[in-house]
């Protein structure tokens, strides 16, 4: 009885010295990160929203999106944490990162929209600004401990103004040329209708003028609205966007360096699939 008792103790003891994650399923959430395998930020007291995540060569975690003070005032919003879940402390303040104006008095209007980063670990994010009834697409670069690199554009932001069409930033990547392309839906003032608009900027913020026209090139998928959502820079250095038209289809163009469609890629560069009840229509 006793020799039993003794074997049970023992058994109790080594299991009570596993940590859990021996006993977890695949799928479920992972306890040695954050609190249960769980982490929440927050940056004012009120609506954050994170929108992309990237994980850095270190192994370090940064997330971007927006956060609003009072309310009203809309910042770029930054967090980096170690792969345990905790806080970079050595990363802005205590592991954060907020801005809500660029030069010239421009305020931000909805957070980062997408960010990427560049082979030296400096952080490029963009989104849209305003000043007064003038808005546009703005990018704001940051050194890897957080702050903003005075080095890019104008102090550290580049401010690309609404012409005729409204750019409305949606996402971005960085080349192996340290690049910058940022895709956008290029929408007209009627907010009717959209087209696909990729830019692409040296390194520094300049326009690469070599890439479409002065640095541009929009796309009309269909005669409604087209929003990208996707950008990456494939093996061969091509540029890959993915979005949706107002026709509920997916679409996905491929673009060569030049910033012409890829000729070889779907129907002369762009590849459109549309999911119905009965299973794919192309």
């Amino acid at each position: 009885m006793q020799k039993n008792l003794n074997a049970r103790i023992a058994l109790f003891l080594f299991a009570s010295l596993i940590s859990p994650a021996v006993f977890q399923a695949s799928g479920d959430l992972d306890v040695t990160f954050g609190v249960r395998g769980k982490v929440i930020t927050d940056f004012f007291n009120g609506t954050d929203i994170g929108r992309n995540l990237v994980v850095d060569a270190q192994g370090k975690i940064l997330m971007g999106g927006g956060a609003t003070k009072s309310h009203i005032n809309d910042h770029f919003a930054l967090a980096r944490y170690h792969n345990d879940g905790t806080l970079d402390p050595t990363f802005g303040n205590h592991g954060k990162v907020t801005t809500n104006k660029i030069a010239d008095n421009q305020f931000v209007q909805d957070g980062i929209d997408g960010f990427g980063l560049q082979s030296s670990g400096k952080i490029v994010a963009c989104g849209r600004v305003y000043q007064g009834m003038n808005s546009g697409m703005a990018l704001i670069r940051y050194t890897d401990v957080g702050a903003i690199d005075a080095s890019f554009g104008s102090a550290g932001s580049v401010f690309i103004p609404d012409t005729l069409e409204e750019n409305n930033p949606l996402a971005l990547a960085i080349d192996d040329k340290d690049r910058i392309i940022v895709v956008a839906a290029a929408f007209n003032k009627s907010w009717t209708a959209a087209l696909f608009a990729v830019f692409r900027f040296h390194q520094d913020g300049s326009l690469d003028e070599t890439f479409g026209v002065n640095g541009k090139v929009t796309t009309r998928v269909t005669d409604g609205t087209n929003v990208p959502r996707a950008v990456k820079i494939d093996k061969n250095g091509m540029i890959v966007v993915a979005g949706f038209s107002g026709e509920s289809k997916f679409i996905v163009a491929r673009y060569n360096n030049d910033g012409t469609l890829d000729a070889s890629f779907g129907a002369a560069g762009i590849a459109t699939i549309y999911f119905n009840e009965n299973g794919i229509d192309t």
